[in-house]
Protein backbone atom coordinates (compact mmCIF):
# COMPACT_ATOMS: atom_id res chain seq x y z
CA UNK A 1 0.00 0.00 0.00
CA UNK A 2 1.29 3.44 -0.93
CA UNK A 3 0.68 6.57 1.14
CA UNK A 4 1.08 10.18 -0.16
CA UNK A 5 0.89 13.44 1.73
CA UNK A 6 0.91 17.18 0.72
CA UNK A 7 3.28 19.20 2.76
CA UNK A 8 3.19 23.06 3.03
CA UNK A 9 6.15 25.44 2.84
CA UNK A 10 8.62 25.18 5.57
CA UNK A 11 9.76 28.19 7.53
CA UNK A 12 12.98 28.09 5.57
CA UNK A 13 11.03 28.23 2.29
CA UNK A 14 9.10 31.30 3.47
CA UNK A 15 12.25 33.05 4.58
CA UNK A 16 13.94 32.36 1.27
CA UNK A 17 10.93 33.53 -0.74
CA UNK A 18 10.68 36.75 1.30
CA UNK A 19 14.35 37.39 0.80
CA UNK A 20 13.97 36.98 -2.96
CA UNK A 21 10.98 39.37 -3.04
CA UNK A 22 12.82 41.92 -0.94
CA UNK A 23 15.81 41.64 -3.21
CA UNK A 24 13.66 42.21 -6.27
CA UNK A 25 11.99 45.22 -4.64
CA UNK A 26 15.40 46.69 -3.84
CA UNK A 27 16.44 46.16 -7.44
CA UNK A 28 13.32 47.71 -8.95
CA UNK A 29 12.76 50.58 -6.49
CA UNK A 30 15.28 52.94 -8.13
CA UNK A 31 13.62 52.29 -11.47
CA UNK A 32 10.15 53.07 -10.10
CA UNK A 33 11.44 56.09 -8.19
CA UNK A 34 13.23 57.42 -11.25
CA UNK A 35 10.12 56.92 -13.36
CA UNK A 36 7.94 58.86 -10.89
CA UNK A 37 10.51 61.67 -10.69
CA UNK A 38 10.78 61.89 -14.47
CA UNK A 39 6.99 61.91 -14.74
CA UNK A 40 6.76 64.78 -12.22
CA UNK A 41 9.45 66.72 -14.04
CA UNK A 42 7.66 66.29 -17.37
CA UNK A 43 4.37 67.41 -15.83
CA UNK A 44 6.05 70.44 -14.24
CA UNK A 45 7.60 71.45 -17.56
CA UNK A 46 4.22 71.14 -19.29
CA UNK A 47 2.45 73.05 -16.50
CA UNK A 48 4.93 75.92 -16.58
CA UNK A 49 4.66 76.16 -20.37
CA UNK A 50 0.88 76.52 -20.08
CA UNK A 51 1.23 78.99 -17.22
CA UNK A 52 3.59 81.08 -19.33
CA UNK A 53 1.02 81.21 -22.14
CA UNK A 54 -1.59 82.45 -19.67
CA UNK A 55 0.97 84.95 -18.36
CA UNK A 56 1.22 86.54 -21.81
CA UNK A 57 -2.56 86.74 -22.19
CA UNK A 58 -2.96 88.34 -18.75
CA UNK A 59 -0.24 90.90 -19.42
CA UNK A 60 -1.83 91.86 -22.73
CA UNK A 61 -5.27 92.26 -21.18
CA UNK A 62 -4.33 94.00 -17.95
CA UNK A 63 -1.30 95.93 -19.29
CA UNK A 64 0.61 95.08 -16.11
CA UNK A 65 1.32 92.20 -13.73
CA UNK A 66 1.25 91.64 -9.98
CA UNK A 67 4.42 93.10 -8.48
CA UNK A 68 6.24 91.77 -5.43
CA UNK A 69 6.37 88.26 -3.95
CA UNK A 70 2.67 87.58 -3.35
CA UNK A 71 2.15 84.22 -5.03
CA UNK A 72 -1.49 83.92 -3.91
CA UNK A 73 -2.55 87.24 -5.47
CA UNK A 74 -0.67 86.43 -8.67
CA UNK A 75 -2.22 82.95 -8.86
CA UNK A 76 -5.73 84.31 -8.22
CA UNK A 77 -5.33 86.81 -11.07
CA UNK A 78 -3.81 84.28 -13.46
CA UNK A 79 -6.59 81.79 -12.78
CA UNK A 80 -8.93 83.96 -14.88
CA UNK A 81 -6.65 83.59 -17.90
CA UNK A 82 -5.71 79.90 -17.69
CA UNK A 83 -7.16 76.41 -17.35
CA UNK A 84 -5.49 76.05 -13.93
CA UNK A 85 -7.13 76.58 -10.58
CA UNK A 86 -5.40 78.93 -8.17
CA UNK A 87 -4.00 76.01 -6.16
CA UNK A 88 -2.54 74.41 -9.31
CA UNK A 89 -0.59 77.61 -9.92
CA UNK A 90 0.61 77.89 -6.35
CA UNK A 91 1.62 74.20 -5.91
CA UNK A 92 4.02 72.47 -8.28
CA UNK A 93 3.92 68.87 -9.50
CA UNK A 94 6.18 67.82 -6.63
CA UNK A 95 3.45 69.00 -4.22
CA UNK A 96 5.57 71.92 -3.04
CA UNK A 97 4.95 75.65 -3.21
CA UNK A 98 6.17 77.54 -6.23
CA UNK A 99 7.83 80.91 -5.62
CA UNK A 100 7.03 84.20 -7.37
CA UNK A 101 8.86 87.48 -7.81
CA UNK A 102 8.02 90.45 -10.07
CA UNK A 103 9.42 93.96 -10.42
CA UNK A 104 8.99 96.89 -12.79
CA UNK A 105 11.35 99.57 -13.99
CA UNK A 106 11.04 102.70 -16.12
CA UNK A 107 13.33 102.31 -19.11
CA UNK A 108 14.06 104.65 -22.01
CA UNK A 109 13.20 103.32 -25.45
CA UNK A 110 14.02 105.74 -28.27
CA UNK A 111 12.58 109.00 -26.95
CA UNK A 112 9.96 107.56 -24.59
CA UNK A 113 9.83 106.16 -21.09
CA UNK A 114 8.42 102.64 -20.83
CA UNK A 115 7.41 100.80 -17.67
CA UNK A 116 8.84 97.31 -18.22
CA UNK A 117 7.81 94.38 -16.03
CA UNK A 118 9.99 91.40 -15.14
CA UNK A 119 8.75 88.28 -13.38
CA UNK A 120 9.84 84.78 -12.42
CA UNK A 121 7.80 81.78 -11.25
CA UNK A 122 10.03 79.14 -9.69
CA UNK A 123 9.78 75.46 -8.72
CA UNK A 124 12.56 74.06 -6.56
CA UNK A 125 12.19 70.64 -8.13
CA UNK A 126 12.22 67.12 -6.71
CA UNK A 127 14.58 67.86 -3.82
CA UNK A 128 12.91 71.15 -2.90
CA UNK A 129 16.32 72.67 -2.26
CA UNK A 130 17.07 74.78 -5.34
CA UNK A 131 19.37 72.11 -6.72
CA UNK A 132 22.57 71.27 -4.93
CA UNK A 133 24.23 73.24 -2.17
CA UNK A 134 21.35 75.53 -1.14
CA UNK A 135 19.54 75.20 2.17
CA UNK A 136 15.94 73.99 2.20
CA UNK A 137 15.11 76.64 4.80
CA UNK A 138 11.98 78.55 3.68
CA UNK A 139 13.51 81.93 4.51
CA UNK A 140 16.52 81.13 2.37
CA UNK A 141 14.28 80.09 -0.52
CA UNK A 142 12.21 83.31 -0.30
CA UNK A 143 15.39 85.38 -0.23
CA UNK A 144 16.71 83.48 -3.23
CA UNK A 145 13.58 84.32 -5.24
CA UNK A 146 14.09 88.01 -4.43
CA UNK A 147 17.74 87.79 -5.38
CA UNK A 148 16.84 86.40 -8.80
CA UNK A 149 16.05 89.96 -9.84
CA UNK A 150 17.68 91.88 -7.01
CA UNK A 151 16.60 95.19 -5.53
CA UNK A 152 18.37 97.62 -7.87
CA UNK A 153 16.23 98.58 -10.91
CA UNK A 154 19.38 99.33 -12.91
CA UNK A 155 20.26 95.64 -12.70
CA UNK A 156 16.88 94.15 -13.61
CA UNK A 157 17.41 93.76 -17.35
CA UNK A 158 20.83 92.14 -17.04
CA UNK A 159 19.92 89.93 -14.08
CA UNK A 160 16.78 88.81 -15.86
CA UNK A 161 18.84 87.86 -18.91
CA UNK A 162 21.40 85.94 -16.84
CA UNK A 163 19.00 83.89 -14.67
CA UNK A 164 19.70 80.18 -14.92
CA UNK A 165 18.16 77.33 -12.96
CA UNK A 166 20.19 74.82 -10.95
CA UNK A 167 19.88 71.17 -11.92
CA UNK A 168 16.43 69.82 -11.10
CA UNK A 169 14.72 73.22 -10.77
CA UNK A 170 12.17 74.83 -13.09
CA UNK A 171 11.71 78.50 -13.96
CA UNK A 172 9.39 80.74 -15.95
CA UNK A 173 10.88 84.07 -17.04
CA UNK A 174 8.50 86.75 -18.30
CA UNK A 175 8.91 90.34 -19.44
CA UNK A 176 6.48 92.56 -21.35
CA UNK A 177 9.23 94.62 -22.99
CA UNK A 178 8.13 93.55 -26.49
CA UNK A 179 4.53 94.52 -25.74
CA UNK A 180 5.70 97.92 -24.55
CA UNK A 181 7.67 98.45 -27.74
CA UNK A 182 4.61 97.57 -29.81
CA UNK A 183 2.62 100.13 -27.84
CA UNK A 184 5.34 102.69 -28.47
CA UNK A 185 5.09 101.98 -32.20
CA UNK A 186 1.30 102.33 -32.08
CA UNK A 187 1.58 105.62 -30.19
CA UNK A 188 4.01 107.15 -32.69
CA UNK A 189 1.84 106.02 -35.60
CA UNK A 190 -1.17 107.72 -34.06
CA UNK A 191 0.78 110.92 -33.40
CA UNK A 192 2.06 110.96 -36.99
CA UNK A 193 -1.43 110.45 -38.40
CA UNK A 194 -2.91 113.12 -36.14
CA UNK A 195 -0.20 115.54 -37.25
CA UNK A 196 -0.93 114.86 -40.92
CA UNK A 197 -4.67 115.19 -40.39
CA UNK A 198 -4.26 118.50 -38.57
CA UNK A 199 -2.06 119.83 -41.36
CA UNK A 200 -4.70 118.87 -43.92
CA UNK A 201 -7.44 120.44 -41.83
CA UNK A 202 -5.45 123.64 -41.27
CA UNK A 203 -4.75 123.96 -44.98
CA UNK A 204 -8.41 123.48 -45.83
CA UNK A 205 -9.51 126.08 -43.29
CA UNK A 206 -6.88 128.49 -44.54
CA UNK A 207 -8.27 128.23 -48.08
CA UNK A 208 -11.77 128.77 -46.73
CA UNK A 209 -10.53 131.77 -44.78
CA UNK A 210 -8.84 133.30 -47.82
CA UNK A 211 -12.07 132.91 -49.75
CA UNK A 212 -13.86 134.81 -46.99
CA UNK A 213 -11.31 137.62 -46.86
CA UNK A 214 -9.43 136.57 -43.70
CA UNK A 215 -5.78 137.58 -43.35
CA UNK A 216 -3.56 135.19 -45.33
CA UNK A 217 -1.15 135.07 -42.38
CA UNK A 218 -3.67 133.31 -40.13
CA UNK A 219 -3.67 129.51 -39.86
CA UNK A 220 -6.63 127.80 -38.25
CA UNK A 221 -6.82 124.50 -36.41
CA UNK A 222 -9.71 122.93 -34.47
CA UNK A 223 -10.22 125.01 -31.31
CA UNK A 224 -12.28 124.02 -28.32
CA UNK A 225 -13.55 125.55 -25.12
CA UNK A 226 -12.29 122.55 -23.16
CA UNK A 227 -13.58 119.03 -22.55
CA UNK A 228 -17.06 118.47 -23.89
CA UNK A 229 -19.88 116.99 -21.83
CA UNK A 230 -21.17 113.46 -22.24
CA UNK A 231 -24.40 114.83 -23.67
CA UNK A 232 -22.49 116.80 -26.32
CA UNK A 233 -20.45 113.70 -27.09
CA UNK A 234 -23.59 111.64 -27.66
CA UNK A 235 -25.03 114.30 -29.94
CA UNK A 236 -21.84 114.37 -31.96
CA UNK A 237 -21.75 110.60 -32.20
CA UNK A 238 -25.29 110.47 -33.57
CA UNK A 239 -24.38 112.46 -36.65
CA UNK A 240 -20.67 113.15 -36.86
CA UNK A 241 -20.79 114.45 -40.42
CA UNK A 242 -23.38 117.10 -39.54
CA UNK A 243 -23.17 118.02 -35.88
CA UNK A 244 -19.39 118.25 -35.52
CA UNK A 245 -18.85 120.07 -38.79
CA UNK A 246 -21.67 122.54 -38.19
CA UNK A 247 -20.39 123.25 -34.68
CA UNK A 248 -16.91 124.03 -35.98
CA UNK A 249 -18.21 126.04 -38.89
CA UNK A 250 -20.25 128.15 -36.48
CA UNK A 251 -17.21 128.61 -34.27
CA UNK A 252 -15.04 129.77 -37.15
CA UNK A 253 -17.77 131.95 -38.58
CA UNK A 254 -18.01 133.61 -35.22
CA UNK A 255 -14.33 134.55 -35.10
CA UNK A 256 -13.78 135.57 -38.73
CA UNK A 257 -15.44 139.01 -38.55
CA UNK A 258 -13.94 140.30 -35.33
CA UNK A 259 -10.40 138.94 -35.34
CA UNK A 260 -10.16 139.34 -31.58
CA UNK A 261 -11.10 135.92 -30.21
CA UNK A 262 -8.89 134.74 -27.29
CA UNK A 263 -6.65 131.72 -27.56
CA UNK A 264 -8.41 128.47 -26.71
CA UNK A 265 -7.16 124.92 -26.26
CA UNK A 266 -8.76 121.54 -25.83
CA UNK A 267 -6.82 120.73 -22.64
CA UNK A 268 -6.62 123.60 -20.19
CA UNK A 269 -5.04 123.63 -16.74
CA UNK A 270 -8.34 123.10 -14.96
CA UNK A 271 -9.17 119.85 -16.70
CA UNK A 272 -5.96 118.02 -17.59
CA UNK A 273 -6.23 116.01 -14.37
CA UNK A 274 -9.63 114.65 -15.38
CA UNK A 275 -8.41 111.92 -17.67
CA UNK A 276 -11.82 110.68 -18.76
CA UNK A 277 -13.01 114.18 -19.80
CA UNK A 278 -9.76 114.76 -21.66
CA UNK A 279 -10.14 111.42 -23.38
CA UNK A 280 -13.68 112.29 -24.52
CA UNK A 281 -12.42 115.61 -25.90
CA UNK A 282 -9.68 113.92 -27.86
CA UNK A 283 -12.16 111.40 -29.26
CA UNK A 284 -14.15 114.37 -30.53
CA UNK A 285 -11.01 115.83 -32.12
CA UNK A 286 -10.22 112.51 -33.81
CA UNK A 287 -13.72 112.43 -35.26
CA UNK A 288 -13.42 116.01 -36.50
CA UNK A 289 -10.28 114.93 -38.34
CA UNK A 290 -11.93 111.81 -39.74
CA UNK A 291 -9.84 109.39 -37.67
CA UNK A 292 -10.89 106.36 -35.60
CA UNK A 293 -11.66 107.01 -31.94
CA UNK A 294 -8.56 105.16 -30.71
CA UNK A 295 -6.36 107.84 -32.29
CA UNK A 296 -7.33 109.97 -29.31
CA UNK A 297 -4.93 108.24 -27.01
CA UNK A 298 -1.49 107.12 -25.96
CA UNK A 299 -1.18 103.33 -26.25
CA UNK A 300 1.54 103.31 -23.58
CA UNK A 301 -0.38 104.90 -20.70
CA UNK A 302 -3.55 103.68 -18.99
CA UNK A 303 -5.93 104.67 -16.24
CA UNK A 304 -8.83 102.98 -14.47
CA UNK A 305 -12.26 104.59 -14.29
CA UNK A 306 -15.26 102.77 -12.87
CA UNK A 307 -13.36 99.50 -12.92
CA UNK A 308 -12.63 99.83 -16.66
CA UNK A 309 -9.15 100.21 -18.16
CA UNK A 310 -8.70 103.07 -20.66
CA UNK A 311 -5.84 104.40 -22.73
CA UNK A 312 -4.86 107.88 -21.59
CA UNK A 313 -5.55 110.73 -24.02
CA UNK A 314 -2.91 112.82 -25.72
CA UNK A 315 -2.55 116.49 -24.83
CA UNK A 316 -3.71 118.78 -27.66
CA UNK A 317 -3.08 122.54 -27.86
CA UNK A 318 -4.71 124.29 -30.78
CA UNK A 319 -2.67 127.49 -30.61
CA UNK A 320 0.22 127.09 -28.16
CA UNK A 321 2.49 129.86 -27.01
CA UNK A 322 5.95 130.15 -28.51
CA UNK A 323 8.83 128.57 -26.59
CA UNK A 324 11.26 131.39 -25.98
CA UNK A 325 13.71 129.22 -24.06
CA UNK A 326 12.88 125.51 -24.31
CA UNK A 327 15.66 124.61 -21.86
CA UNK A 328 14.04 126.76 -19.16
CA UNK A 329 10.45 126.15 -20.30
CA UNK A 330 9.89 129.88 -20.68
CA UNK A 331 7.01 130.76 -22.95
CA UNK A 332 6.02 133.74 -25.03
CA UNK A 333 2.71 135.61 -24.72
CA UNK A 334 -0.58 133.95 -25.61
CA UNK A 335 -2.41 134.98 -28.76
CA UNK A 336 -4.80 137.86 -28.20
CA UNK A 337 -6.08 138.40 -31.72
CA UNK A 338 -6.86 136.38 -34.78
CA UNK A 339 -3.62 137.46 -36.44
CA UNK A 340 -1.68 136.06 -33.49
CA UNK A 341 -3.00 132.58 -34.20
CA UNK A 342 -0.07 131.44 -36.32
CA UNK A 343 1.63 128.63 -34.42
CA UNK A 344 0.76 125.09 -35.45
CA UNK A 345 -0.93 122.97 -32.80
CA UNK A 346 0.94 120.61 -30.52
CA UNK A 347 0.02 117.06 -29.63
CA UNK A 348 2.10 115.36 -27.00
CA UNK A 349 2.09 112.54 -24.49
CA UNK A 350 2.76 114.96 -21.62
CA UNK A 351 1.37 118.39 -20.66
CA UNK A 352 3.05 121.28 -22.42
CA UNK A 353 4.03 124.25 -20.22
CA UNK A 354 3.59 126.50 -23.27
CA UNK A 355 0.30 124.92 -24.22
CA UNK A 356 -1.65 128.12 -23.75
Amino acid sequence: MTFSSNKGFSIIDVILAGAVVAFLVVLTYPLVSDFVMLQNEKEEEDAQARILQAFHVMAQEEKSIELGNNLSVFAANLEDYSSFLQRDIEIDKFNRSRYYRAVSNTEVYRDANMVVHYAVLYSTGEDGCWGKGISCDTTTIDASVTNLLGTNPADYAQKFKDIETPYGDFLIKFTDRDYQRERFKTTTERLDRLTDALAEYGQLKRYQGLAEGVSPTAIFFPPSQGPISDAQMRNMAQDADTDIVSELDAEFTGIFPTGTEPDVIINDDATTSDKQDRRMSMIALARVLGLPDEYCCNAMKFFVDGGELYEEAFFYYSNPRARENPALNTCGPAATSIDDRKLPPRISTEPDPCGK
